[in-house]
């Protein structure tokens, strides 16, 4: 029996009640590829959190500015001036071994990646995201907000993580003509 929850339901507990596939597959396949998730309010140390957790998990990585890799500066601070200085700076993070998050660490205001929802397919690989957005809102303290668009604002997401609740809520339906 496929469950369809109405807009504004909450999900508890990690693993049982987040949100299942048969709930966000009509978002994710209008969605498609190049998804922005977005954490608002964050500083130069957020950034540092990042990075010191890519590091501390071992998770695969790659860095690079302007299109050349290059090993990634010790210091975010040092990545940020790099990007305040027309650089462009992006760090590849594989926290599991099919899911790519692509940062862009362009200021310090915002933590923005983006996650082709492709690699999303069906239950397991769901749980593996919901893992790495609940990693990085419980790390940063903030929510976790799948944007709609990539130039909209914050009341444009279609779904949150909410650490402080350890919650997940789709905020939108799908947009009409989704599959």
């Amino acid at each position: 029996m496929l469950l369809h929850w109405p807009i504004g339901r909450t999900w508890h507990n990690r693993r049982m009640s987040d949100p299942r596939w048969d709930d966000v597959l009509d978002i994710f396949v209008q969605r498609g590829h190049d998804t922005l998730f977005r954490v608002v309010d964050t500083t130069a140390s957020s950034w540092q959190a990042v990075f010191d957790l890519v590091r501390s998990r071992q998770w695969r990585y790659d860095y690079g500015e302007d299109g050349v890799a290059v090993p990634m500066p010790a210091r975010a601070t040092d990545i940020l001036a790099r990007a305040d200085n027309d650089a462009f700076p992006i760090l590849w993070v594989w926290p599991d071994s099919i899911l790519l998050a692509v940062f862009e660490p362009a200021c310090a205001e915002d933590v923005e990646f983006g996650i082709d929802l492709r690699q999303v397919q069906g239950q397991q690989r769901l749980d593996a995201l919901w893992g790495f957005l609940r990693t990085i809102g419980q790390l940063l303290e903030r929510p976790v907000l799948m944007m709609r668009d990539a130039d909209g604002d914050t009341e444009e997401a279609d779904l949150v993580y909410r650490p402080e609740v350890d919650r997940f809520m789709i905020l939108r339906p799908p947009p009409a003509g989704a599959a």
